[in-house]
């Protein structure tokens, strides 16, 4: 199944376990096809911690606490958190669960190429 993952890093201390009252800003987000989620994250993590990821020099790379959002095609949506060791399910952080955030009101118009 075809998915778009995005990576949210949190703007508070890092190496600070999943809060979902935390602050978020987007980080990257990339397509696939076929994978599990959980090797989504990884790969994701792998991306955003090499020295040629995106903005190396502006922005820091993936740790604890920060989150991976994985929309399918199909409308399901996961949340993944960052942990010392892997990923896990978690609850989509507060400031994305109310329908007239910027990141809401936004998502339609980033993801309609996709679909």
């Amino acid at each position: 199944m075809r998915y778009i993952a995005t990576a949210f890093l949190t703007e508070r201390m890092a190496f600070m376990s999943y809060d979902a009252d935390a602050t978020f800003g987007v980080s990257l987000a990339y397509e696939g096809e076929g994978r599990e989620s959980s090797q989504v994250c990884e790969d994701m993590f792998h991306d955003l911690n090499k020295d040629t990821r995106p903005n190396r020099f502006m922005q820091r790379s993936m740790c604890v606490g920060d989150a991976v959002r994985i929309d399918f095609e199909d409308g399901t949506v996961e949340w993944w958190g960052c942990e010392s060791i892997g990923f896990r399910p978690v609850n989509p952080p507060t400031q994305f669960t109310d329908k007239n955030s910027e990141y809401m009101a936004t998502r339609p118009s980033v993801y309609n190429h996709v679909w």
